[in-house]
């Protein structure tokens, strides 16, 4: 099943077929297919409001100039598509660190430019404990951001995955739209 979409992502990048683009998302929505087709790749979705988020990081993490972000989510999804769990949720906090990296500020760690960003003003403090959470739980899990020591794979499900990219997608729209990485 991979290769298929791997076969239909190289097609709907020719010029011909890039027009097709909203064609074939009714299509799969039509026969409520998990996936979405947006920036060039097919994205697995749990439900619209999912959907919704990744779509907008996408498009706004593209129209930004956020290269880095916007190439995370898209490997984000792919790992996503291919079963690749633990590795979908490594690249969707990857995309969030890379949006923040570009932040004039000090801080080198996700979690420390959470803290600036809150002194600053820019980030309620429930928000910056709740993403911290989520960042803590992907640098504690063995297998997403640290090596496995344990067990054969990462402890990390297909939802884990769907919600992360979720999240993080929503956490990277809500940075932008509050033009946190230009007010730094």
């Amino acid at each position: 099943m991979n290769e298929f979409f791997d076969l239909l992502e190289i097609l709907c990048k020719s010029s011909v077929f890039g027009i097709l683009k909203a064609s074939l998302n009714k299509l799969l929505k039509r026969h409520h297919t998990a996936y979405i087709f947006e920036g060039g790749i097919f994205v697995p979705i749990s439900n619209e409001h999912a959907a919704n988020a990744v779509t907008t990081a996408l498009k706004n993490t593209d129209e930004c100039g956020r290269v880095a972000s916007n190439s995370h989510l898209k490997e984000s999804a792919k790992n996503l598509r291919n079963g690749k769990w633990a590795d979908s949720v490594r690249e969707s906090i990857h995309a969030v660190e890379s949006l923040i990296g570009k932040m004039d500020i000090s801080s080198n760690t996700l979690g420390a430019a959470l803290g600036e960003i809150e002194k600053a003003g820019h980030l309620h403090p429930a928000l910056k404990n709740g993403f911290s959470s989520l960042y803590g739980y992907t640098s504690n899990e063995e297998g997403i951001r640290h090596a496995l020591l344990d067990g054969e794979t990462a402890n990390v499900s297909e939802a884990d995955a769907l919600y992360m990219l979720g999240s993080c997608s929503s956490f990277i729209s809500y940075l932008l739209a509050q033009s946190i990485p230009e007010k730094l």
